[in-house]
């Protein structure tokens, strides 16, 4: 990745908004002393972890205090290549950090993926038709703990979210593991089982997406420092 842009505000001398482009292979910071240079590249080291803003790190007159930070970077091929097995990643081309005071780091990717939920479309299809099968239909209504997990995944797939909950994950990889252990399935349903045991890693909430988001930020840990090492 390839730090692109960075924006700043409440950081030691940058009181309002900033921004700064750093399209050019090579970047020169010019000014005055106590312009704001070191201030600049103090600033990148922040992108690095999740450690707080320092009291001297904050504006020192006309400030409510708030620091606002936020890098972006540009993939390049090899990092294009690694999301190309998220099919809704594929048309990503920038990675995005922001930091404010008293919050974690926040990770995002530009343009947004959009999930696709023709799968978990067709996938509810093949429910409802298993739900109205007479291998269901004659079971125990009470009792029948397959049944049950079935409408609740069934219910669970009927949802159009972006992301499903919890409790709605897990009734879509129960049911699809209780289908593949299971006897006696109907032939036209046998295919089933794995066909959701894969919604249910595309359907994880997007806090588990935050942390494979984070997992991949970590991999170009200490960009920042390196940009801040070079610049000097």
């Amino acid at each position: 990745m390839r730090l692109v842009r960075v924006e700043c505000l409440g950081y030691k001398r940058f009181k309002s908004g900033q921004r700064m482009d750093l399209y050019p292979a090579l970047v020169c910071i010019v000014g005055p002393n106590a312009a704001g240079k070191s201030s600049f590249l103090d600033l990148l080291t922040h992108f690095d972890d999740d450690r707080g803003f320092e009291g001297w790190e904050q504006t020192r007159h006309g400030s409510d205090g708030t620091i606002k930070l936020s890098a972006t970077y540009e993939l390049d091929d090899a990092d294009k290549t690694a999301l190309e097995v998220i099919p809704e990643a594929r048309d990503v081309r920038r990675f995005e950090i922001r930091k404010q005071s008293g919050y974690a780091r926040w990770y995002g990717l530009e343009p947004e993926p959009k999930r696709d939920l023709r799968p978990r479309r067709e996938t509810r299809e093949r429910l409802t038709k298993l739900l109205g099968h007479k291998w269901m239909t004659e079971r125990d209504t009470e009792e029948d703990s397959l049944l049950k997990i079935a409408w609740l995944a069934r219910d669970a797939v009927a949802r159009d979210d972006e992301d499903l909950d919890v409790g709605a994950v897990d009734a879509i990889a129960s049911l699809g593991s209780e289908l593949g252990e299971g006897s006696g399935v109907p032939y036209q349903f046998r295919t089933l089982a794995p066909q959701l045991l894969e919604q249910r890693l595309p359907n994880e909430p997007r806090t588990q997406r935050t942390r494979q988001s984070r997992s991949f930020s970590e991999r170009h840990r200490g960009s920042s420092s390196s940009a801040r090492k070079t610049a000097r």
